[in-house]
């Protein structure tokens, strides 16, 4: 039977030990008139869980259809003020009987990753932030193209998670071969670059890619609502003098503008300047800020920096103007930093992954021939292999 407001019940279990991020061993249960609090001995807080939202999570083959995993309840005309009739924690399950006698059943696994204050709030961010002297030695993952998987590929993501960049050794110089690599990743982008590409000093495009000239460290897609989240660097042909890469970290960037420039870090963080691609009978546009941040935790997710594709800056007042310039030379700075670039000189064969949300990339002058394949992968696509590989079930 419900409580009256103000009143408490108050449910203990013994819980067998078992991985839910954080284990379990023994629960209790307490039912706030609106919202049940649920403790565990070894979690390090209890979680407040309305009970609108128990109603609407309910996973029984009714309300959640298991081979779609699409939702099935009619949230839109629950009442508002549901409150189960029943409450049980029965061994490691949440057992709730609700007033029209539907039965629903939550295991604490389940509302510790899916609740608000559980494993999501208490994530670990594994990202290593480094520089010229902390980059760690490149694992390089000689894995053959076609047998990519396993604890190999766990490898390239755990890379890609900490340090933003992976390399895989003997991969056959043809774009086949790139695309079957980049296939474990995610399916490559298709851009009006097309789905994969070629890069040579031919001038092929309206880039400076194209051309034999040194590249300043910066990220590609500035000019796309989403740029791409991993690029691919797969060289077939390295140049005979020069055409090294430069990698910069930009977290480790972020949290220099921080910490030290607080300043010019929160006018890039708060004020959306424009980028452009104009060539090849496209005109691609978008208006985004330089720092990003994940919407809930707040914590640094995109840096967007390319000086090169900057558009005409007529989104900002005259005094915001003054401030951009200002504060762009500090953050141009920061980026060209003696200590902050790495110089990789990447042999046919090299497939390197770079998360173009984080790490800058750039490359010196060279001569003679140099050429390199490629191509992108979304950051929807990425996130949902890394969840599926690793087995995630967080918030990225």
């Amino acid at each position: 039977m419900p409580t009256t407001s103000g009143s408490l019940r108050k449910f203990s279990s013994s819980l067998e030990s078992q991985s839910v991020g954080i284990t379990p061993v023994v629960a209790s249960v307490h039912d706030h008139g609106s919202r049940i609090e649920v403790r565990a001995k070894n979690w390090p807080n209890s979680l407040h869980i309305p009970h609108v939202w128990l109603r609407d999570h309910c996973r029984c083959a009714q309300c959640y259809d298991p081979k779609t995993f699409q939702c099935n309840f009619d949230v839109a005309t629950m009442p508002l003020n549901i409150r189960p009739s029943k409450i049980a924690l029965l061994q490691d399950e949440l057992h709730l009987t609700w007033p029209d006698g539907h039965e629903s059943r939550y295991t604490l696994q389940f509302l510790w990753h899916h609740s608000h204050g559980g494993h999501t709030s208490h994530a670990r961010d594994t990202r290593v932030a480094w520089s010229a002297k902390t980059f760690p030695p490149l694992h390089q993952i000689s894995v053959p193209e076609s047998t990519i998987s396993g604890p190999g590929l766990r490898k390239v993501f755990t890379l890609l998670e900490q340090y933003g960049v992976a390399l895989i050794t003997e991969v056959s110089p043809d774009l086949d071969s790139t695309i079957a690599v980049s296939n474990h990743i995610g399916p490559t982008l298709k851009t009006f670059y097309g789905d994969t590409w070629v890069v040579r000093a031919n001038g092929e495009r309206a880039d400076a890619a194209y051309t034999r000239v040194a590249l300043g460290a910066h990220t590609d897609g500035t000019y796309f609502t989403q740029a791409p989240r991993v690029q691919v660097f797969h060289m077939v042909e390295a140049a005979p003098e020069g055409g090294e890469t430069l990698l910069v970290d930009g977290l480790r960037v972020a949290q220099v503008m921080q910490t030290k420039h607080p300043d010019a870090y929160d006018f890039f963080s708060t004020h959306a300047i424009p980028g452009q691609y104009i060539g090849d009978g496209q005109q691609q546009y978008a208006l985004l800020k330089t720092f990003i941040h994940h919407p809930v935790t707040g914590a640094f997710q995109q840096f967007r920096y390319n000086l090169y594709d900057r558009a005409p800056l007529s989104t900002l007042s005259v005094g915001a103007v003054e401030q951009y310039y200002r504060h762009l030379q500090t953050l141009a700075s920061v980026v060209t930093d003696q200590d902050a670039g790495v110089w990789l000189k990447l042999q046919p064969g090299s497939v390197l992954f770079v998360d173009n949300w984080r790490v800058l990339h750039g490359r010196a002058a060279f001569s003679g021939p140099r050429c390199f394949l490629g191509c992108y992968i979304s950051n929807d696509d990425y996130i949902s292999t890394l969840r599926t590989v690793m087995q995630l079930n967080v918030m990225k």
